[in-house]
């Protein structure tokens, strides 16, 4: 995408966390997306993004509720596209998908919308 102006254009983000999982409950994080101004021809005001994120819990913490909780690893994404509507007021629609760490809990979908009055 030809870059007219400053702020536009899109980007790639990332983390990658690890640990010892010792007394941490998490044993790692990966989270990468891309996101930046809009590919929609004259909506040049309107962004978007698209996330993933994979999250391992330590093997410490899911022994230690296997008693009570069958925990396994958890993934998900989110995808969102924040419409100007004017250069004062904007509308973002989003859908988050979670595989939860439970297991003997469904995949959840959650659609959401936020209003901004900038001023």
């Amino acid at each position: 995408m030809k870059r007219s102006k400053p702020g536009e254009g899109w980007g790639l983000f990332g983390q990658v966390s690890f640990s010892d999982a010792n007394p941490n409950p998490f044993a790692g994080l990966v989270m990468v997306g891309v996101g930046g101004s809009s590919p929609i021809p004259g909506r040049g005001q309107d962004n978007f993004g698209v996330g993933l994120y994979y999250q391992s819990f330590s093997r410490h913490l899911k022994d230690g509720i296997r008693p009570v909780l069958d925990l396994g690893n958890e993934f998900g994404s989110e995808i969102f596209y924040n419409v100007a509507l004017t250069r004062w007021f904007r509308v973002t629609p989003s859908l988050q998908i979670a595989d939860p760490g439970l297991r003997d809990r469904s995949t959840a979908v959650q659609f959401g919308l936020r209003a901004q009055i900038v001023f």
